[in-house]
C-alpha cells in the first residue's frame, strides 16, 4: 500500500468516514491526550478503551473514559434531517433513545458526528437546539426561533417522542424528552484528508513518533477497519503493542503514565535517579601546571548542609575564596559531554588536570542518606515544573536545538529543575543529564517549536487559510488577503444582527468567523443598514448567502464562486437579535481566523525572515522542510535561525500592525523560483493603506 500525506491513500482505498473519526479517538488514546476540546465538554476526558461496532444500541464507536463515563457514537460523513422512519437520522435517533432508556439517569453522551457536508438543519439548527437544552440557557426566549428551526425542533420532538413510544411502550412528557437530549450533541468532526483536525493530529503524532506520522494516522485507519470486521475493542495497552516501538520514549512511559513528569523523565537520559553527591567542575586553573582544572567534588555535609555553594558563575568555598566556574555537571560522564556537544575552542591546544576527590576506599557517597534526599527533593521539583519541555532560562522550545537538563540551585535563587538550551547554560547551572528525544531529530528544521502549543491551537485555527491550501496557483493569480486593524477583541456587547433567509433559515453577521457582538444603537444601524440595501438591490442583483458554505455576497458575485452542488439563498430582513451563549457556540466557525502562524527569526537579532521585502508567514510546520529546501535552491540559505509561534489572533494582529507601520510587506508560504519570484504564495495586503490609496474601495 503507498502511504501519502494525510493518510490520503486510505480515502483512495474507499476508508469511510466512520474509520476516520474511530482513529481520531485512537490518536488520542495511544498519546494520552485529553479529549474534552473534541467532545466539547469542560471536564477534562482521557480514553481508557474503544470499541468497534460494539453490541449496544449504538453500535458504531463506544468510547469508554477513565471516569467510567461512555460516550456512544453514531459518525456519519453526510446525513439529512428527515422524519421518515427509514431515514438514516430517525434510525440514529432511535439508536440514541433505545440506549438511553435502559438508564434514564446515565452521564453518558450520545453523539453524531458528522462532517459540514451534512444538512445544516443538523449542523447549525439541531445543533444549537441541543445546545440549548442543555445548558437551559434562556435563548428561546431572548432570540426566537426562526420558522425553520421551529419546524426543526417540532419535528425533532416527534421523532424522539415516537422512539420513546416504541422503545418504552408508553407516552414520555417533553421534560423526559428534554432530560435525554441534555446527553445528545452534534458533533462536526472533519477528520477527511488535509482537514484541520487530520492536521491537528498529525502534528501530535510528529511530536511523539520515530517515524513519519502519516504512516502512523494511515495505519490506525488500517486498524479501524480491522477492529471494526471483528467488533473488537482495545485500551492503551493492546495499542502499545502494536504502535510501542514507533513512539518516542515519552509515550510509552513505566505503569503507561504519560504526564509531564514521566514526559521529561523520559525526554532526560537519566540513570535510574538524579546524581546528587558529586560536584564535577570545569573551572580557571589556580595553578601554573594547567590552563583549566577538572575537579571533583563531596557536595554534602555529614549533616546533610552543602559543603559548596555557587553564585553567578562562581563556587564558593568554605574558607571565603572562590572559583570561576566554566561547567558544572554531576557526573564525569555529563562533563565529557558537555565538551563534546559545546566544542569550545577556547580549550584547543589547552592542559586540563583533573582532580578527583579524596575517598576512602569503597566508599558510595552517591547513596548516602544525604544524597537519598536531595534525589527525592530533585524528583519533587522536576514533577512541579509545568513547562519541562521549554527552555528554563529563555522560555522558547526545547525542540529542534541540542538542549540538556539542569538543576539550578544559586544562593537566592529559587531552586528548579528542567531543560535548557546549550546556548542558554549558565556556568553554575548543574548539567544532571542531556535531552535526547527522536523527533528533534526528525524535525531539526523546526528549532525552538512547540509542537502541542501548535496542536491545540490549529484544532479551530487558521479559518481564513483553509480555502487557499492545496491549490496550484501561478504568479499573476497570486490570492491576496485584505487585512484591517480594526477589529474589537473580546466585545461583552449583548446584541447582534440576524439575516432572515427566504427558506426560512437564518444567519448571523459575523466577523472573523466569529458571531459580531454590538450595543443596540450599532445593531440597530447595522440591520438598518443591511435592510436598506436588501431592497435597494432586490429585483436588480439581490444579496445572497450560499446553501453550504455561508458565504454571503451578490447573486452575480456568488454565482462565479459557489460549488456546484450549492444554490445562493436570497436575504430578505435584518433585525436585531440579543445575543446568548447558545448562538456563539452554533455559529462560531473557528477560535483564530488567522491563528496559528510561525514566522522565522533570526538566532542573533531576532529579526523575522524576509523574501522580496516580505515577511515570511509559514502555516504547516510538517512541510516547513520543503520550503526550506526551495529557499535554499534559490540562494536564501537559513541557517542560524529560530521558529517563533504566532498563536492567537490578537498576537497574530500585533504583528502585523508592526509589519505593515515598518512599510514592510506579508507573504504567507512562500515557494520561489531561481529568481526569487513567487511562484506559489498568499499575499497579506495593509486594508488601512489601500482604503487611503483608494479613497473607498470594496474590502
Amino acid at each position: 500500500m503507498t502511504i501519502s500525506s494525510g493518510g490520503g491513500s486510505a480515502t483512495n482505498s474507499g476508508i469511510d468516514y466512520q474509520q476516520r473519526v474511530a482513529s481520531l479517538f485512537l490518536a488520542h488514546l495511544l498519546l494520552d491526550i485529553d479529549v474534552s476540546y473534541i467532545l466539547e465538554i469542560h471536564d477534562s476526558a482521557k480514553i481508557a478503551e474503544v470499541s468497534f461496532e460494539t453490541a449496544s444500541c449504538i453500535d458504531d464507536i463506544e468510547i469508554k473514559l477513565i471516569d467510567g463515563i461512555r460516550v456512544l457514537i453514531q459518525a456519519k460523513r453526510k446525513i439529512s434531517f428527515s422524519s421518515s422512519k427509514n431515514s438514516q437520522f430517525c434510525s440514529a435517533i432511535e439508536q440514541f433513545v433505545n440506549e438511553y432508556a435502559l438508564n434514564t439517569d446515565t452521564k453518558n453522551f450520545y453523539i453524531l458526528a458528522t462532517s459540514n457536508q451534512t444538512s445544516s438543519k443538523i449542523t447549525y439548527e439541531l445543533r444549537k437546539i441541543l445546545e440549548s437544552i442543555r445548558i437551559n440557557d434562556s435563548g428561546f426566549i431572548n432570540n426566537p426561533l426562526n420558522k425553520s428551526e421551529q419546524r426543526t425542533f417540532t419535528d425533532y420532538l416527534s421523532i424522539t417522542r415516537n422512539c420513546f413510544r416504541k422503545s418504552l411502550k408508553r407516552n414520555v412528557t417533553d421534560e423526559e424528552i428534554y432530560k435525554f437530549s441534555k446527553r445528545v450533541k452534534v458533533l462536526v468532526l472533519d477528520v477527511e484528508q488535509s482537514m484541520g483536525l487530520e492536521k491537528a493530529i498529525l502534528t501530535l503524532l510528529a511530536d511523539r513518533t520515530q517515524v513519519n506520522p502519516n504512516l502512523i494516522w494511515a495505519a490506525l485507519i488500517s486498524n479501524s477497519i480491522y477492529f471494526s470486521s471483528k467488533r473488537l475493542s482495545i485500551n492503551k495497552e493492546g495499542l502499545l503493542s502494536k504502535f510501542g516501538n514507533y513512539l518516542s520514549k515519552d509515550t510509552e512511559t513505566e505503569n503507561n503514565k504519560s504526564n509531564k513528569e514521566e514526559l521529561i523523565k523520559w525526554e532526560i537520559k537519566l540513570i535510574d535517579k538524579v546524581a546528587s553527591a558529586r560536584e564535577i567542575l570545569l573551572i580557571e586553573s589556580f595553578v601554573e601546571q594547567a590552563d583549566y582544572l577538572m575537579v571533583e567534588l563531596i557536595r554534602f555535609n555529614k549533616d546533610c548542609s552543602r559543603r559548596f555553594t555557587f553564585k553567578k558563575n562562581h563556587c564558593l568555598l568554605p574558607n571565603g575564596s572562590s572559583w570561576t566556574v566554566i561547567y558544572r555537571c554531576s557526573t564525569y560522564a555529563g562533563m565529557e559531554r558537555i565538551l563534546e556537544e559545546k566544542q569550545d575552542h577556547f580549550l584547543k591546544d589547552k592542559k586540563i588536570i583533573v582532580i578527583p576527590a579524596n575517598l576512602n576506599k569503597g566508599e558510595d557517597v552517591e547513596n548516602s542518606l544525604c544524597s537519598t534526599i536531595h534525589s527525592e527533593l530533585c524528583d519533587t521539583l522536576l514533577s512541579k515544573n509545568k513547562e519541562p519541555l521549554s527552555c528554563l532560562h529563555c522560555g522558547k522550545s526545547i525542540s529542534g536545538v541540542a538542549s540538556v537538563a539542569v538543576e539550578i540551585d544559586e544562593i537566592d535563587v529559587e531552586s528548579i529543575l528542567g531543560s535548557v538550551h546549550l546556548s542558554c547554560l549558565q556556568p553554575v547551572d548543574r548539567v544532571i543529564g542531556i535531552i535526547d528525544s527522536q523527533f528533534s531529530k526528525d524535525y531539526r528544521c523546526l528549532k525552538k517549536f512547540d509542537f502541542q502549543l501548535w496542536a491545540k491551537q490549529l484544532w479551530r485555527g487558521q479559518y481564513r487559510f483553509a480555502s487557499f491550501r492545496d491549490t496550484s496557483i501561478v504568479q499573476q493569480n497570486i490570492p491576496r488577503i485584505v487585512w484591517q486593524s480594526d477589529y474589537t477583541y473580546n466585545s461583552t456587547y449583548s446584541f447582534c444582527v440576524k439575516i432572515n433567509l427566504e427558506n426560512g433559515t437564518a444567519r448571523y453577521i459575523s466577523q472573523r468567523g466569529k458571531l459580531d457582538r454590538m450595543n443596540l444603537v450599532e445593531a440597530e444601524k447595522t440591520a438598518s443598514d443591511f435592510n436598506n440595501s436588501f431592497e435597494a438591490s432586490k429585483d436588480t442583483d439581490p444579496f445572497c448567502y450560499t446553501s453550504k458554505t455561508y458565504t454571503y455576497g451578490s447573486y452575480s458575485q456568488l454565482l462565479r464562486i459557489k460549488g456546484s452542488d450549492e444554490r445562493c439563498i436570497k436575504c430578505v430582513s435584518a433585525e436585531v437579535a440579543k445575543y446568548n451563549r447558545v448562538l456563539e457556540k452554533t455559529y462560531n466557525q473557528c477560535d483564530n481566523f488567522y491563528a496559528p502562524v510561525f514566522i522565522i527569526l533570526d538566532e542573533i537579532t531576532e529579526l523575522p525572515l524576509q523574501i522580496q521585502k516580505r515577511v515570511a508567514m509559514m502555516t504547516d510546520p510538517l512541510d516547513f522542510e520543503n520550503y526550506i529546501e526551495n529557499w535554499k535552491n534559490a540562494g536564501i540559505n537559513i541557517v542560524n535561525y529560530e521558529i517563533k509561534i504566532i498563536e492567537s489572533d490578537w498576537e497574530f494582529d500585533m504583528f502585523v500592525a508592526s509589519v505593515f507601520q515598518s512599510k514592510t510587506g506579508l507573504v504567507v508560504d512562500p515557494i520561489i523560483d531561481q529568481n526569487q519570484d513567487f511562484i506559489k504564495a498568499i499575499f497579506i495586503e495593509d486594508g488601512n493603506r489601500l482604503l487611503k490609496r483608494a479613497g473607498n474601495i470594496e474590502l
